[in-house]
């Protein structure tokens, strides 16, 4: 059985805990191996939230007008 948290843990706590779980696998062998892989699904995950929370949040293109997706330095349009 699985038991949640209601504490939040961050993300650089889970980086920090991927670090140390890495040297224990390294000192110990694999055994500790599917908590390291848990840890970085955890961060896969929330990142893929963050992803999907920023697409749903931008506002939607109008059909009358070409939509451009627009990402740090770089500018793609849609639509061309």
């Amino acid at each position: 059985m699985h038991e949640t948290s209601s504490i939040p843990v961050s993300d650089s706590a889970i980086e920090a805990a991927l670090m140390t779980v890495a040297r224990i696998v390294e000192r110990y062998g694999e055994a500790y191996w599917p908590i390291f892989e848990r840890l970085e699904r955890e961060l896969a995950l929330r990142a893929w939230r963050g992803a999907a929370a920023l697409f749903e949040a931008r506002p939607p293109c109008r059909a009358d007008l070409r939509c451009a997706l627009v990402t740090g330095s770089q500018r793609y349009s849609l639509g061309d």
